[in-house]
């Protein structure tokens, strides 16, 4: 995958942490635009600090309630087989990993994000792909019992027709845990009138059912975050 680098404004020294996240999440960035500045932050150490500094935890610690919940014995977790969208350094693999998860793969557009994440040893594989409507053409049909994704739906990033190819790459009976910020299915572009016509339209084809709707305090600084989570059938 081409890196774009290029003619993309990054802070000096990362000083102001709520600037960088704008630049991130501006309305009308472009997923080349979001992959480039992504890469540089990786490659500049700064993603992680961003993320601490925003108390990104909060939406680690849901997305994880849900998935030990869907699967609360801990002998059985080892077999299940799980796709990480927007893996990015591997803070949701780690945990994953800690919780008993032994088959998790990576997928993110950013090579340099998952340079880091391969450091720390707790996936399986590592897919550098955007996540479209378009297959992943290294990634079989029925190919995994889980996907999560937390953050990943936003501005320049997952499109809402990308639950097609979840659909695609999850078993009958899989889940998919979401964990976003709440206020971007009606003010994010890309989804705006478009995303819960979409999933209905889903639903009412026997793609998938929601299982749960949740939402929570502080999922960036102090935006409220939205917790989905589908079965797909």
């Amino acid at each position: 995958m081409t890196n774009t680098n290029q003619n993309v404004p990054v802070p000096d020294h990362f000083s102001d942490m709520t600037t960088l996240s704008k630049q991130l999440l501006r309305p009308g960035i472009s997923r080349e635009e979001s992959q480039a500045l992504y890469n540089q932050l990786a490659s500049l150490g700064a993603y992680d600090k961003l993320h601490d500094y925003a108390k990104y935890s909060t939406a680690y610690d849901k997305l994880m309630a849900a998935v030990l919940d869907l699967f609360p014995n801990h002998n059985e977790r080892k077999d299940v087989a799980i796709l990480d969208v927007g893996a990015g350094t591997g803070k949701i693999g780690q945990r994953l990993r800690d919780a008993g998860f032994e088959h998790v793969d990576a997928l993110d557009p950013s090579p340099e994000m998952l340079k880091i994440a391969q450091n720390k040893g707790v996936y399986k594989r590592y897919i550098s792909s955007f996540f479209t409507q378009q297959p992943v053409d290294c990634i079989e049909e029925d190919a995994y019992d889980l996907l999560v994704m937390c953050g990943v739906c936003g501005p320049g990033a997952v499109p809402v027709e990308a639950f097609k190819e979840v659909v695609r790459i999850l078993k009958p009976g899989g889940y998919v845990v979401n964990c976003l910020r709440a206020e971007y299915l009606y003010t994010c572009p890309e989804y705006q009138g478009r995303w819960e016509p979409f999933m209905l339209a889903m639903v009412e084809k026997g793609k998938m059912r929601l299982v749960s709707e949740h939402r929570y305090p502080r999922h960036f600084f102090n935006y409220e975050g939205l917790r989905l989570v589908y079965q797909i059938l």
